[in-house]
């Protein structure tokens, strides 16, 4: 079963729904939400820029920080506001990329792939939504597929040209960079690129 341009549309407002009605407080009223205040908001007043270098609880937190100082830019009133609608785009763009055809060698039809994206969203456990702080658990998402994509579908190296395109891959390097379960998928990923060199030999 295959689907078009308006399915994936469908996905993303449905996505935007279920996500926003796990914390719409998030967004109609917002404010820091744990890590938000102290660490990045705080942060990125007192060192600008070289607050993205600081470490915390062992690890960067690049993307985070960005958002924040981009949010900073606008105005502290508005900087909550629009952290956590970073974390929402982040979130369903994490999501979503499930739903990509690429994916149909883990789930072949298209309706149960736009299903399970679905339900990712549904997770019964609300404070992990519309937050910066916690967005590493929607990055590892990405980042499994996209993983995934690179290490067990042949048809990827088939598609490089459009798949590495510049914006995915800075964001996809900021991820691993901000998540550190990502450190779990290096060691695959570094063999598959020894795999493919060789094969180029």
């Amino acid at each position: 079963m295959e689907f078009g341009t308006y399915p994936t549309v469908s996905l993303l407002i449905t996505l935007i729904i279920v996500i926003f009605f796990r914390r719409p407080d998030a967004l109609m009223n917002p404010q820091p939400w744990a890590e938000d205040g102290a660490q990045f908001i705080l942060r990125a007043i007192e060192n600008s820029f070289y607050s993205v270098l600081i470490p915390y609880a062992g690890y960067f937190h690049i993307i985070p920080r960005l958002v924040t100082l981009f949010s900073l830019q606008f105005g502290l009133s508005n900087t909550p506001f629009l952290m956590n609608f970073s974390a929402l785009l982040i979130a369903i763009f994490s999501i979503s990329y499930l739903f990509n055809k690429r994916f149909r060698f883990i789930i072949r039809n298209d309706l149960l792939r736009l299903v399970s994206a679905i339900f990712i969203a549904l997770i019964p456990v609300y404070e992990v939504f519309l937050n910066i702080t916690n967005i590493q658990w929607f990055l590892i998402i990405y980042l499994t597929l996209w993983a995934s994509d690179i290490i067990f579908n042949k048809e990827s190296s088939e598609d490089a040209a459009s798949f590495w395109t510049i914006p995915k891959l800075i964001f996809t390097v900021l991820a691993f960079l901000t998540t550190p379960l990502s450190i779990i998928l290096l060691p695959f990923l570094i063999y598959v690129i020894i795999e493919r060199l060789v094969l180029t030999l």
